[in-house]
């Protein structure tokens, strides 16, 4: 699952722990690979501390971080690339 946020507000790493969970519960798995997307990387507007998500991924098997932009693209090929390994 790709998983797609701005993180411009404190909220977004709970709203996007929600959103894993609910995925846990619908397929009923223990953990399933989770690639976060933070967008528009471009602003420059990560309300929250980078490393606030980091930890997340740190006790998440199967996640992983990357920032993105669409206006400059910014790490797209590479979003791409992993989430069909």
């Amino acid at each position: 699952f790709v998983y797609c946020s701005q993180f411009d507000d404190k909220e977004a790493l709970s709203e996007m722990n929600e959103r894993y969970l609910e995925i846990l519960n619908a397929k009923d798995l223990d953990n399933v690979p989770f690639i976060i997307a933070r967008t528009k990387a471009d602003l420059n507007k990560l309300v929250m501390n980078r490393n606030e998500i980091l930890k997340w991924v740190d006790n998440h098997p199967n996640s992983c971080f990357i920032s993105t932009s669409a206006k400059d693209g910014t790490n797209v090929n590479i979003l791409f690339e992993i989430a069909v390994r």
